[in-house]
């Protein structure tokens, strides 16, 4: 199944929404949609996970990678409305530890904004 991406702008943070499977064949695509949106440099970006049908390691590396760029380039980042299997995958690899995530795209915008405090962080290094 193709993966779909579509980036929003909401006000001016930046709202990612895959749609479909997160795997070894669309996770390079999707890591490269989110790099090139954050050369905007918005000062949130919010990867609404409600439309991810499957999520594996190499999706979850590239979500990595869009993270630590976020944190070098000074946005904030965070997570909103994990599926079931998104969520599970998150929550077995400490990641919803991590990384800000909330239920709701709307609770993630409102709240992501502090989302780059560092606290649960994962090092950029």
């Amino acid at each position: 199944m193709d993966l779909g991406i579509s980036i929003e702008r909401d006000g001016a943070a930046f709202v990612a929404i895959p749609d479909g499977e997160v795997d070894v064949a669309s996770a390079p695509r999707l890591r490269d949609e989110l790099l090139t949106a954050l050369n905007d440099r918005p000062p949130l970006l919010v990867v609404d996970l409600s439309q991810v049908t499957f999520l594996d390691s190499t999706g979850l590396a590239a979500l990595v990678a869009v993270y630590r760029r976020a944190t070098e380039v000074g946005t904030a980042f965070a997570l909103a409305a994990p599926t079931r299997i998104a969520g599970k995958v998150l929550s077995i690899t400490g990641l919803d530890r991590a990384w800000p995530v909330f239920d709701t795209r709307a609770e993630a915008l409102a709240g992501g904004a502090s989302a780059g405090d560092g606290e649960g962080s994962i090092p950029v290094q």
